[in-house]
């Protein structure tokens, strides 16, 4: 897989792949002798050529200044296809884009939408990694997140030329902020939500999320963004293979802000399922033990005027993309089936 990086790219034709800005990430890639001549004549070129992953970074600045951190992978394939499709990738709590780009075989996102000819957006929400940080965390709430991601769908959206919406697959926090960007069809084709928090918790996750303790804990940091470590991810994790959870470990502690779990002793739900309008995907491990017992039907019943599909993972638990491989697989492959 190649990396490149680039900070804020500039404009891009939609069209031919080998037409973008120069200042555009994908553009080092799209400019190989290789690359022109898979995409120049792809019915001669080696599937190898065709089919390589390939991983860049974009920087998408706001109106107001503030930036988004966004990884995007892609093959080139997914310039060929006609029309072009996009995912945006949108992670939980504590965890960044980067966590749906595993460094494990199977457990790759961004590689796995890729080889289904997709370009797929991994993105640090405002308040995390390389996202532009307020100096207080508190404050932040899910709907702070929607006018950055909508900017960040627009991006997308014209950059690669994707003119029926991008599908946003979300988890955790993402979700909600999935359902409130799925009122807008002219950018979101449909979304896929999974772990999320609805009407209630369960008993065990209210007394440990919900607690008046909990609350002051999240309180106690003064700059209003958590600090995790290691053993933070142990939970999430403990269905995982040794090496996705020791990736996770490596990668993900870090600052979170405060502030989106402050928001949840504001009330449930934090978001209306009914205004959404793109069509909805629920999925639920059959052994997730945080939402309330009845919580995802609930949810597929209140999402838009119709509903949305739900269904339930046999041999999943709270995160099942980051469970036993049978996990992973049974969860991507409800993922591509919908978005297809």
């Amino acid at each position: 897989m190649s990396t490149r990086q680039g900070d804020d790219p500039g404009g891009a034709n939609p069209g031919a792949a080998q037409v973008v800005s120069a200042d555009d990430p994908a553009a080092r890639v799209l400019g190989r002798p290789a690359a022109l001549e898979a995409l120049a004549d792809p019915e001669q070129a080696a599937g190898r050529v065709l089919d390589a992953t390939h991983r860049v970074e974009h920087t998408v600045t706001l109106g107001d200044g503030r930036t988004v951190f966004v990884t995007e992978t892609f093959t080139l394939r997914s310039w060929l296809r006609t029309p072009r499709r996009a995912a945006m990738l949108l992670p939980g709590y504590v965890t960044l884009g980067s966590a749906w780009n595993i460094a494990v075989p199977g457990y790759d996102g961004g590689a796995r939408l890729a080889a289904e000819e997709f370009f797929a957006f991994a993105v640090d929400y405002v308040g995390f990694g390389r996202s532009s940080c307020p100096a207080d965390g508190s404050g932040l709430r899910p709907r702070d997140e929607v006018d950055p991601l909508r900017s960040v769908l627009e991006y997308v959206r014209d950059r690669r030329g994707v003119r029926d919406g991008v599908d946003v697959v979300a988890e955790s926090l993402g979700s909600g902020i999935a359902i409130m960007l799925a009122a807008d069809t002219a950018l979101v084709r449909s979304a896929t939500l999974t772990t999320i928090l609805y009407e209630g918790t369960s008993d065990t996750v209210q007394q440990m999320m919900l607690s008046s303790a909990h609350r002051d804990e999240l309180e106690a940091w003064s700059d209003g963004y958590l600090v995790t470590d290691a053993a933070y991810y142990a939970a999430v994790t403990a269905e995982s293979p040794p090496v996705v959870a020791e990736w996770i470990a490596a990668t993900q502690p870090g600052r979170y802000p405060t502030g989106l779990f402050l928001g949840l002793f504001e009330g449930l739900p934090y978001f209306d399922p009914g205004a959404a309008r793109a069509p909805g995907l629920v999925l639920v491990g059959a052994r997730d033990v945080v939402p309330a017992p009845g919580e995802a039907a609930a949810l597929a019943r209140d999402y838009g005027p119709d509903g949305a599909a739900l269904v339930e993972l046999d041999a999943a638990g709270h995160v099942p993309r980051f469970g036993t491989h049978a996990s992973a697989d049974a969860y991507w492959a409800e993922v591509l089936g919908f978005i297809r």
